[in-house]
């Protein structure tokens, strides 16, 4: 490797560390039972930049809050649905500003019967969802609240540690990824974390997309 190269390698990893340093980072213990259509979930929050001593944070609707925890302790959380579409505002207030050494923990259950319009197709036992469906929660700065624009179109970038498990399905991914134990990491900041589930292998819908459009070449040529 030329010194060029070495020394880019070194700003890519060292500029990856200083944004890994300055964002929220998401730990999350995640349990799907797609054919059920339901979740659950343990989700840690820790480096929180909020800096007050409130903090509102977006979840999908038909997603209940279990209990909410600070540094172990549970605390309580109100919600409210203005102006987030299908997703719920929870908001918790403590007696001091948030620190980033602070972890928040937040227990849910939650249905995925209403998730729509990222790739959901419970048919063909396929689910896609990225921030917009809100499956975990997306931190709402107080400047987002005063502005026009509805909640659910804000977006929080965490580095994120999640371990996803899905008894029914055979494909289980984070983005474009897979990971043979679930297990799913990654220091560079993201805004929409992608969770692609399946009950079928990837190579498996390929070849079935591989024959539907094999099947589509025969027919047309017989109609010609």
């Amino acid at each position: 490797m030329t010194p060029k190269l070495v020394f880019t390698a070194f700003f890519i990893a060292f500029f990856s560390l200083c944004q890994a340093q300055e964002t929220t980072h998401l730990f999350g213990d995640v349990t799907v039972q797609l054919k059920k259509k339901a979740l659950t979930a343990n989700y840690n929050l820790t480096n929180i930049k909020v800096n007050s001593a409130k903090m509102s944070f977006m979840l999908h609707e038909d997603f209940d809050i279990e209990q909410v925890y600070l540094n172990g302790d549970p605390i309580a959380s109100s919600k409210n649905g203005r102006f987030c579409e299908s997703c719920k505002v929870h908001t918790i207030w403590i007696d001091r500003a948030l620190t980033p050494q602070d972890t928040v923990k937040i227990v849910l259950a939650g249905n995925l019967e209403n998730f729509s319009g990222e790739g959901v197709n419970f048919r063909d036992q396929l689910f896609q969802a990225g921030t917009a469906s809100k499956w975990y929660p997306v931190i709402l700065p107080e400047a987002a609240k005063r502005s026009d624009a509805p909640f659910s179109s804000n977006a929080y970038a965490y580095t994120y540690d999640l371990q996803i498990k899905c008894g029914d399905c055979k494909t289980i991914g984070i983005a474009a990824t897979t990971a043979d134990d679930n297990h799913f990491q990654s220091e560079i900041p993201s805004s929409d974390i992608r969770l692609n589930l399946s009950t079928q292998k990837l190579d498996q819908q390929v070849s079935a997309q591989d024959s539907q459009t094999a099947d589509s070449r025969i027919s047309t040529s017989k109609t010609k």
